[in-house]
């Protein structure tokens, strides 16, 4: 056998036998990525979020999630169904129950198919990258694509979050389960507004590479 012609670990784990022998499961890597969203701050939920939104449903696989934990079929992810499944790949009962506050942004006990692809995408560069100056453009309110680079107001921004708009919500961190407006907003769009300065942006507006370079920085883990 020729070394070099012999498949490679990555290889043999996307090969459609071993998807399906996947399918239904939750991969730990998959965990992770529930994880880190669950921690990200409300303004790159935000964006997350209106991404989940525009993006083809078939850019992101979220069929295992659901077949393993939706019971009822109604696309819908109780979180009992959650926890339980958690506690089943070792996740500990109190940091499941800060995932699940953490994903389940519109806090109805439940997660929908856009929750969970936001959380699945976040660690996508391509996706996030394609589809962020759309999601900037919704934002703003301008959804023509003809738009050259519209300004976000941090106001404007402010508002969003206050609104909870696009199922929104706070960071584990400090959150007790509850609905309503972010509670880490303020603080969320003053770094945003310190990142802004630092790209040589005085205005009280944000351009669409400043909201992109944010959420971007935030996804790597430098803020």
């Amino acid at each position: 056998v020729n070394p070099e012609e012999r498949s490679s670990a990555e290889d043999c784990l996307t090969h459609p036998w071993m998807q399906i022998l996947s399918a239904g499961d939750l991969e730990h890597h998959q965990i992770a990525k529930l994880r880190d969203f669950a921690a990200y701050g409300p303004i790159t939920k935000l964006a997350l979020m209106t991404i989940a939104v525009l993006v083809p449903a078939n850019r992101v696989d979220v069929y295992p999630l659901f077949k393993a934990a939706d019971k009822s079929g109604r696309g819908l992810i109780g979180k009992t169904a959650f926890l339980e499944l958690m506690e089943k790949k070792g996740i500990s009962h109190e940091v499941a129950e800060l995932i699940f506050n953490g994903v389940d942004l519109a806090r109805e006990q439940e997660l929908c198919h856009t929750d969970v692809v936001a959380a699945f995408i976040s660690s996508d560069q391509e996706v996030v990258s394609t589809f962020l100056p759309e999601a900037f453009r919704v934002l703003c309110g301008h959804v023509s694509k003809t738009s050259d680079d519209p300004k976000l107001p941090f106001s404007q921004l402010q508002d969003l979050l206050k609104q909870g708009l696009f199922k929104t919500e706070s960071s584990v961190e400090g959150d007790e389960g509850h609905g309503g407006p972010l509670m880490d907003s303020p603080r969320c769009v003053q770094l945003f507004r310190e990142h802004c300065r630092k790209q040589g942006n005085n205005s009280d507006s944000s351009s669409q590479d400043n909201f992109a370079t944010f959420v971007q920085l935030e996804l790597s883990s430098v803020l």
